[in-house]
């Protein structure tokens, strides 16, 4: 067998660009100063109500479910959920 030659693989593979087709630095590209990635300004809390309300629903459940021996009722879900009458099927 010959020797090989070495060709560097990089995420794109062995056949990527030599000049990579992106950039992501600041000011570069459509113009819009908060598509830069990794820029400092950038909040990333949530600020959608509905989202917030499912994620503290959502904890509700794994509260209820992580204290109980065992897997919950209709009526226990209910309750964890906050509904005042059972569910119907």
């Amino acid at each position: 067998m010959g020797a090989h030659r070495a060709v560097p693989n990089g995420p794109d593979g062995p056949w990527a660009r030599k000049n990579p087709r992106r950039n992501l630095e600041v000011g570069v590209g459509c113009g819009r100063k908060d598509d830069a990635v990794g820029h400092d300004e950038l909040d990333l809390r949530v600020h959608d109500r509905d989202a917030l309300d499912e994620i503290a629903l959502y904890a509700e459940v794994l509260s209820a479910v992580a204290i109980s021996e065992r897997p919950l009722t209709l009526a226990e879900l209910d309750n964890a959920l906050g509904l005042s009458a059972p569910a119907t099927c």
